[in-house]
């Protein structure tokens, strides 16, 4: 139910298909949040990701998630919450109606024969060009989350409007879009990826869908794991780029990230791509990369489950 499809009876305007985004965001991201928070932390950290290092706050995956549970309680894991789903839920809402939009403006651009064998590419540009438009509507809103994320205690933002009148006054309007470079360079072709790995795999997983309920069981099961499968398959190819990105967005945020051991200043995504690997290796630029990959996945699972079942509800009931 993904994408334009010309067999269907298309009864869902791109109100609904900007609701059903915003539901599946908005379930993903409140039952996945603590993966993401334990992501940031690790790609922050600029000592190894290791119990051998000295300096290291932080070793592994579920060291972070004890130490943070001990240092700042259990609600330290849904920190920034707020704005992710703020986040989540317009992201959701730009990605699948622009998705359904460009998919839809595709088909009638380009002859039949090839939108119908090429679908897997159809699926990498549209959902290029959704994430890419995506991106620039919530950076300032990825970036709060951040920020919230990243400082410990005691908090130097201790609410969301006053972290965005600070943001204002210190660093200037454009200031919220610190970091879209790499956001661009990352999102775009993560999205892009998803959904083309996301069209590959339902081929191969549901090539039977037409004899089965949208609703039924084995269809979403199948829907899940096609999610997963290239939400991590996206996430993989261009995760170096998801760490350059926080590095950018806290760096003016040194006040807050002391604690946690060394912070650094770059110029720019290709000085801080340098920087990274210089000091800290190749291992460096993959930093977090456990909780994210299952993260990525786990959200891309979820999040385009609940978008057919809700695609599929509304459909029903118009």
């Amino acid at each position: 139910m993904v994408g334009y499809n010309p067999n269907q009876d298309h009864r869902l305007t791109y109100f609904d298909y900007a609701f059903a985004g915003a539901l599946s965001g908005a379930v993903s991201r409140l039952l996945l949040q603590p993966l993401d928070v334990v992501k940031i932390r690790l790609q922050l950290q600029i000592e190894p990701v290791s119990k051998y290092s000295i300096g290291s706050k932080y070793h592994g995956f579920m060291h972070t998630i004890v130490t943070m549970s001990k240092e700042e309680g259990v609600k330290a894991l849904w920190k920034g919450h707020l704005p992710a789903q703020f986040l989540t839920v317009f992201y959701g809402m730009v990605q699948f109606s622009s998705y359904e939009f460009f998919s839809k403006l595709t088909y009638h651009c380009v002859p039949s024969e090839f939108f119908s064998k090429n679908k897997p590419l159809i699926s990498l540009v549209c959902g290029s060009m959704s994430g890419a438009v995506s991106t620039v509507v919530v950076q300032p809103i990825d970036l709060l989350r951040t920020r919230f994320v990243a400082q410990g205690e005691p908090k130097v933002y201790k609410s969301i409007f006053s972290a965005a009148a600070r943001i204002v006054q210190q660093e200037g309007i454009l200031g919220f879009w610190c970091g879209i470079g790499p956001s661009l360079v990352l999102v775009t072709p993560q999205t892009g990826l998803t959904f083309g790995f996301h069209t590959i795999f339902t081929s191969i997983l549901r090539n039977d869908m037409k004899n089965h309920s949208t609703f039924s069981i084995e269809n979403q099961i199948k829907t899940f794991i096609s999610g997963l499968s290239s939400g991590m398959s996206a996430k993989l190819i261009v995760y170096p780029f998801d760490v350059v990105k926080k590095r950018l967005q806290v760096q003016d945020f040194k006040e807050a990230r002391s604690k946690f051991g060394k912070v650094r200043s770059y110029n720019g995504m290709v000085s801080c791509l340098q920087g990274i690997f210089l000091e800290e290796g190749i291992r460096g630029l993959y930093k977090g990369l456990f909780p994210t990959m299952l993260k990525a996945g786990s959200v891309s699972g979820v999040t385009f489950m609940i978008y057919e079942m809700t695609c599929g509800f509304l459909s029903k009931w118009r």
